[in-house]
């Protein structure tokens, strides 16, 4: 006689209960997000809990139930940004385009932006987006995100090189090259 596992699903909180706490979180507060076994990656509270991770906005932490055992998903805020800022909105990224390269090179951007870093190198964001070459990337940045109005390539008005990206949707830029070449 053969034995079937029994598979469960994991329990989620509303996704209005989830945004309400992220719009007023502190940095550091915890919030749990889900429980259960495993998370379906289709539905939309992990959904939304990887956009806020791939903006540097939160950070997951699993922990378990001491009494079932069972799995606990939390998110931990990283920072909370000022009322009116413009960069606060959310990216809208749907699951398909996130895996290709141009939606995994804008999700890079967007972190870099998010974390007033520099722009990635056109060599890092073709590991990051996993294209072939600095080449490739440079293509993609220019023909795929910058002539479709994701970003934009700023001047940068320093003197050692690089570029200054700005994520069109939240007007967010990255910060100016401290002296590594484009």
């Amino acid at each position: 006689m053969t034995r079937l596992a029994q598979v469960q699903c994991a329990l989620y909180v509303p996704r209005p209960e989830l945004e309400a706490w992220f719009a007023g979180a502190r940095a550091g507060e915890r919030h749990l997000y889900a429980r259960g076994p495993s998370l379906n990656p289709k539905h939309e509270v992990p959904t939304l809990v990887r956009d806020w991770i791939a903006m540097g906005e939160v950070s997951p932490v699993q922990g378990r139930d001491q009494a079932t055992r069972e799995l606990l998903y939390f998110v931990v805020r990283c920072r909370r940004q000022a009322l009116g800022d413009e960069g606060a909105r959310r990216i809208a990224v749907n699951d398909e385009w996130r895996e290709t390269a141009e939606g995994k090179m804008f999700l890079a951007l967007v972190r870099a932006a998010n974390m007033g870093a520099p722009c990635p190198s056109n060599a890092q964001l073709a590991q990051a987006a996993g294209l072939r070459d600095a080449d490739a990337a440079r293509y993609v940045l220019y023909e795929k995100l910058a002539k479709v109005g994701r970003v934009e390539i700023l001047p940068n008005a320093g003197t050692r090189g690089g570029r200054v990206v700005k994520i069109l949707e939240t007007g967010r830029v990255t910060a100016e090259a401290s002296g590594a070449r484009a």
